[in-house]
């Protein structure tokens, strides 16, 4: 009874033994593929890195803004004088683009929320019989470039280096036409969100291998 018993040991043994080999040559095997995927997974997470810290600072500038609204006044009123500064002697009848308000607000991690309330001003002729009712004219027309798909929009483009780097559409909201003292005034605000500041640079952690004695 005890020699069977003791066969029986050494075979359940044998056999964990075999056992043990077989898993040891599997993970062999394997652990090059394991290292294959890891290093495919830190790269993807490397290459999204890379794209959050290069457009870290890549936001809509005033300037972009201002050269679009003129891009587009040109485009749909052809001939049309358009000025952002004040001018010693403006070419009448011209537009004037002002920015009145310009507001951020911290959203989330790496993102704010801009509202931007902008003018734009037409100027007759100083002395013109009809200079009301010209100026409620061109308020249209400036109504109207900006009209897409049956939306107000403003299509707005980031340039660097003479290269379009981002394009946005850009709603207008809270829209307004009047006219004082024979000069018209299309108010309009345009509403987006931007990435902000720039996230901490760091290096990936790398896999730690462990090795334990038998």
């Amino acid at each position: 009874m005890l020699q069977t018993m003791q066969i029986m040991l050494n075979t359940v043994t044998e056999q964990e033994k075999a056992e043990r080999k077989e898993t040891a040559a599997k993970q062999e095997q394997t652990e090059p593929v394991r290292e294959k995927k890891t290093d495919c997974k830190e790269n993807r997470v490397l290459s999204r890195l890379r794209k959050i810290r290069g457009g870290a600072n890549e936001e809509m500038r005033w300037q972009d803004i201002r050269n679009s609204i003129a891009s587009t006044l040109k485009k749909r009123i052809p001939g049309a004088n358009i000025y952002f500064e004040e001018a010693d002697n403006p070419k009448f009848p011209y537009y004037f683009v002002d920015l009145i308000d310009y507001k951020k607000e911290f959203n989330t991690t790496h993102r704010e929320w801009k509202a931007i309330i902008l003018e734009i001003r037409y100027h007759t002729e100083q002395n013109g019989k009809k200079a009301r009712s010209e100026a409620i004219e061109a308020l249209e027309m400036i109504d109207m470039a900006f009209e897409f798909q049956g939306n107000k929009v403003l299509h707005a483009k980031r340039i660097e280096n003479e290269k379009i780097k981002e394009i946005r559409w850009l709603t207008l909201t809270d829209t307004d036409m009047t006219v004082i003292d024979k000069v018209g005034h299309y108010v309009f605000t345009l509403s987006l969100f931007d990435l902000y500041g720039k996230p901490y640079d760091y290096e990936l952690m790398k896999d730690l291998e462990l090795r334990f004695k038998d």
